[in-house]
């Protein structure tokens, strides 16, 4: 009878130290992951802060030469060569951080462009989701969608 309390007792005991030998290592890999995520975060920003240097004149060339694409040429050519250096722009700004004047530079060229293909093109969606992509680095207009 005593050996049949003590098997029943050292099976609750292994029982429970499996669940809590569960339940603490998932602790802990919650753990590494917010930390992870959180060291990532800042990676990212601390990126985003070191490139913003070398991509600003990019930025200002690339919405400089959309501007006189859409300005001065017409055609098919025209509204494709704009949309790539657009779309240039867009990228470099959401990859890096750019001063509010640079920003500003940018979102104006963009909805320039975006007026002028009012819908002529299929390329319009991708252009849509690269400038939403933008203001959520930049802006932080639209939170977390």
């Amino acid at each position: 009878m005593i050996i049949r309390y003590i098997a029943i007792f050292l099976v609750a005991l292994s029982i429970g130290a499996y669940a809590s030998f569960y339940a603490t290592t998932g602790q802990v890999e919650a753990i590494k992951k917010a930390e992870y995520q959180k060291g990532l975060e800042k990676g990212s920003e601390v990126f985003r802060l070191a490139m913003s240097v070398d991509s600003a004149p990019l930025v200002e060339k690339s919405n400089l030469l959309a501007r006189y694409t859409m300005c001065e040429l017409d055609g098919v050519e025209s509204d494709a060569l704009a949309t790539v250096l657009v779309l240039d722009a867009l990228q470099l700004g959401t990859l890096t951080k750019q001063n509010q004047e640079l920003v500003a530079d940018t979102l104006q060229t963009t909805l320039s462009l975006h007026t002028k293909l009012d819908g002529k093109y299929s390329e319009q969606s991708v252009l849509n989701k690269v400038l939403v992509q933008y203001c959520e680095a930049n802006l932080h207009v639209f939170g977390d969608c």
